[in-house]
């Protein structure tokens, strides 16, 4: 028979003549020694999203008040002016008489507007001092320095009818409903909020001293609503004076 030969084995082909092997890996799982850019279904870096930085999330107060993205926490309020050791001084002794006089005139005015559906006049007025009693006004002969003042006001039920009544009145020429806490629906011609910061910054105030409780929770919803829309984000102010803390009252404050 013919002498066999063994067959030549045929050479391993060199690593240089080969195709890349393709690495396999369980998925979500990275190969142990193979760079970022070959690992297993690897996007080429153009093709690789963007991160976009998570937006800021609204500053939520004690209470479940949501403020706008961005806007600062409104500062601590401070507490009544009888309570942190302030001035009591008042030109002339405190008299209910002359809150209720200089009240009934005023809401006079005030209902004149409101039949006559002149909404836009009644916010042309200065009458603060007398209307929503605070503790640091600057007409000080309309100041409340004690908690005894106040007990005094609320405790003259004219007095203290008139004084919820003018609330409502000047919310509803913002455009505010005071009792169903909310935006008056279909407002009439000159009802809207007016950028007169100051003046809801005491109302805000003045219903926290006099703890009305229903009434200063629905205008302090109307200070929210207007920091989420008319004002953009933005602090009440006065000047260079930030009015954020009618944001932060709560009641009851003692």
């Amino acid at each position: 028979s013919p002498q066999q030969v063994a067959a030549e084995p045929k050479s391993l082909p060199l690593a240089s003549d080969s195709a890349p092997a393709k690495v396999v890996a369980p998925e979500g799982k990275a190969v142990a020694g193979v760079s970022p850019a070959r690992q297993p279904n690897a996007m080429p870096a153009h093709a690789k999203p963007t991160l976009v930085p998570d937006p800021p999330k609204p500053a939520t107060l004690a209470g479940e008040i949501e403020l706008p993205p961005g806007m600062q926490s409104p500062p601590v309020p401070r507490p009544p002016l009888w309570d942190r050791g302030g001035s009591r001084w008042r030109p002339g002794a405190f008299d209910v008489r002359t809150f209720k006089s200089k009240q009934e005139g005023t809401l006079g005015r005030f209902r004149q507007c409101a039949r006559a559906g002149t909404w836009s006049r009644l916010h042309q007025d200065h009458f603060d001092w007398w209307m929503w009693p605070i503790e640091d006004g600057s007409q000080a002969r309309y100041n409340v320095l004690s908690q005894a003042d106040v007990d005094a006001l609320k405790a003259d039920v004219e007095w203290r009818a008139g004084y919820l009544e003018a609330n409502r009145l000047c919310a509803a020429a913002w455009g505010w409903d005071l009792e169903a806490a909310d935006r008056i629906q279909s407002p009439m011609r000159g009802q809207g909020w007016t950028s007169w910061d100051v003046r809801i910054a005491k109302m805000v105030r003045s219903l926290w001293l006099f703890e009305e409780v229903e009434a200063f929770n629905s205008l302090q919803k109307f200070a929210v609503s207007l920091v989420w829309n008319e004002k953009r984000g933005k602090s009440f102010r006065y000047g260079g004076i930030c009015l954020d803390e009618i944001l932060a009252m709560r009641l009851p404050r003692r």
